[in-house]
């Protein structure tokens, strides 16, 4: 019996390729692309970890090192809604080249391509947002009807561990874009650091990568530089953590994780140290389209996605 996949839209500022930048939304990428679940059906870029232009570059490098160049790309936002990326420079100039490769030129943005998509498929589509959400409100705005149309918006962002947690990365890019995502009327499901980071993955698991294919190898020798750098910072040990990796299990396997409703989200938009900092507001008495992860069985989450990886 054949099971009907899930359609999936992937917003993503995709740093795998990019030397020393974050590998979590490539090793993402590679499970959803492998999952025989999923059916990746676009794939928007974002600024963030990387410029534009790179995550261009980057997301174009894996799809073809992965043999699915019939998935639609768009080409999105290059800066958020208000403000800039100034605050980031120190930690990009640690980045090498992005890996020299000729990105085909999209001619639909990432904004028309997920609207296009939603209003074309006849069975409901599952978006998911790995990097900041400057694409995915712009869709909004541009279109608020398609929010009907959408079965399911997993984002990873924010976090959720104090009554204001501190700014995590894909909200701080563009506060304003995850504050008009996050409290529309879409069915969405948030996952945090508090979540993500339960989950570790050790630089034994990367090293043992096997050789022969070329998005393995890239993930495998871009490792040992990230969790170099994230051990520097005090933020691992022993490995890094794959954040978006997790989002991408999620949808893959959701009953791998527990979730609570909430109203809502407040995402601090005053300047200053606290900007992006993100609260949960609940409401036993209110009907809610958000669902916050709490939990997830580590095990499983993590056999999961290794399992797609490496194969």
């Amino acid at each position: 019996m054949n099971m009907k996949k899930k359609n999936v839209y992937i917003d993503t500022d995709l740093g795998l390729g990019t030397t020393g930048a974050e590998i979590d939304d490539g090793a993402a990428l590679i499970a959803l692309l492998r999952s025989e679940v999923i059916q990746p059906i676009g794939i928007g870029s974002v600024f963030g970890n990387v410029p534009l232009v790179d995550a261009n570059v980057n997301i174009d490098r894996l799809i073809s090192f992965m043999e699915r160049k019939e998935i639609a790309i768009g080409w999105g936002g290059e800066s958020p809604l208000e403000g800039n990326m100034d605050w980031f420079s120190d930690w990009q100039k640690g980045y090498g080249e992005t890996l020299p490769w000729k990105a085909a030129i999209q001619k639909e943005t990432a904004v028309d391509l997920l609207i296009r998509l939603v209003k074309e498929k006849q069975s409901p589509i599952t978006v998911l947002g790995i990097g900041p959400m400057t694409n995915l409100a712009a869709a909004l705005s541009k279109a608020p009807e398609i929010i009907k149309k959408v079965d399911e918006i997993v984002v990873m962002g924010g976090s959720f561990l104090e009554e204001e947690s501190p700014p995590e990365f894909n909200i701080l890019c563009d506060p304003y874009a995850a504050n008009s995502v996050l409290n529309s009327e879409l069915p969405l499901v948030i996952i945090g650091l508090e979540v993500t980071r339960k989950t570790l993955f050790s630089r034994k698991m990367f090293r043992t990568l096997r050789s022969g294919h070329p998005a393995i190898e890239l993930l495998r020798d871009s490792a040992d530089r990230w969790i170099d750098r994230v051990e520097g910072m005090g933020w691992e040990s022993g490995g890094c953590s794959l954040h978006d990796a997790i989002a991408a299990a999620y949808i893959i396997d959701p009953s791998l994780f527990k979730t609570i409703p909430i109203t809502s989200v407040a995402i601090n938009l005053e300047d200053g140290p606290k900007k992006g900092s993100t609260t949960l507001i609940r409401s036993k008495d209110q009907e809610t389209n958000i669902k916050v992860v709490v939990d997830v069985d580590v095990p499983s989450c993590r056999e999961l996605i290794w399992s797609l990886i490496d194969q």
